[in-house]
């Protein structure tokens, strides 16, 4: 199906969160190391109080979608469910909520499709980063609204799926050895 396609900037463009954190309230403090690749599956999430932040960072709500512009074959893409304190290597794109399902953005900016445009889209050899020029221009399929919630169910259904793969490829890896020590 043919969908128009926008400027990521005009229906996502970048902002952070308007709430503020006292400074000794404990927060959710993020960094990429924390993000898993291609899942965005948060490991070893982080809290610390709000006056620890470094400058290098902004606060992000359950509006955002944040995108690693580091490194970005990495595909390091999350949707928060809550607020918190994010390194500015990560992008606060904001969705238009009259436009844009944040979760359909999530999975587009996973999607193999982007994942190749951000490959080439890149500067620097060592720390590479997508060239923010390139991002904000790139077009994203827009179908409707009722069309991107079911784009979005269905990629939950298959995520849960792959969820349950991995957990049950972590019981054999653990079942398996005892097994094979308990035969011989």
């Amino acid at each position: 199906m043919k969908w128009p396609t926008v400027p990521l900037r005009e229906i996502a463009p970048p902002q952070t969160a308007k709430l503020q954190f006292s400074p000794n309230e404990s927060v959710w403090h993020l960094t990429l190391d924390q993000i898993e690749s291609h899942t965005g599956d948060i490991v070893n999430k982080k809290s610390a109080l709000a006056s620890e932040a470094g400058t290098s960072t902004y606060i992000f709500d359950e509006g955002n979608v944040l995108y690693s512009k580091l490194r970005p074959y990495l595909n390091k893409v999350l949707c928060p469910a809550e607020p918190g304190i994010a390194t500015t290597e990560l992008i606060p794109l904001r969705p238009r909520k009259d436009l844009l399902d944040r979760r359909y953005l999530t999975y587009y900016l996973r999607s193999n499709h982007f994942l190749g445009f951000a490959n080439v889209a890149v500067a620097g050899v060592k720390m590479p980063r997508i060239i923010m020029a390139k991002f904000w221009k790139h077009r994203i399929p827009l179908p409707l609204f009722s069309e991107q919630r079911r784009i979005v169910e269905i990629l939950d259904q298959a995520d849960a799926l792959r969820k349950k793969r991995a957990e049950a490829d972590a019981k054999v890896a653990r079942i398996l050895p005892a097994l094979f020590y308990k035969m011989f």
